[in-house]
């Protein structure tokens, strides 16, 4: 039977890892709700500034739920491995394209908004590389340790 302070220690640990994913997708989540934000147009400048905004967004979402990933099947007993480090891009890349679409359908209810596919792709294409370049590292630093 599991102890208070073991339950308690699991909701702490769990609260650190998932609580800054929930707070992201609250950010993205507000920021898509601003009828302000749509269909700005200006110079190419400028709509080159909100699309890196998107990759901004969803690089910073894929690695928060990447540390997530990581953190609740090690604490579930998993070792360490490239397989687990492959598992979790995956998983963390599907995680954040599947949000994408959700933010983009929420976006056709804000008025001056609307959902893009385009967005949705940038979005995971951000997710996608974010993820790829952690797992690159990640991976290079389990090469060095089994040296």
């Amino acid at each position: 039977m599991r102890s208070t302070y073991q339950n308690s220690f699991q909701v702490r640990e769990t609260t650190i890892y998932w609580g800054p994913v929930a707070l992201w997708m609250l950010l993205i989540f507000v920021l898509s709700a601003q009828s302000s934000l749509g269909e700005m147009h200006g110079p190419p400048l400028f709509q080159v500034s909100r699309k890196i905004g998107h990759v901004i967004e969803y690089a910073v979402m894929a690695l928060l739920v990447g540390r997530g990933l990581i953190y609740t099947w090690r604490s579930r007993g998993e070792a360490l491995s490239r397989r687990l480090l492959m598992r979790t891009w995956l998983v963390g890349v599907a995680l954040c394209a599947l949000y994408a679409m959700t933010d983009e359908f929420h976006q056709t209810f804000v008025p001056f908004r609307g959902g893009r596919i385009e967005d949705v792709v940038l979005d995971t294409l951000s997710a996608m590389a974010a993820l790829g370049l952690w797992y690159r590292f990640r991976s290079r630093q389990l090469l060095n340790r089994d040296q």
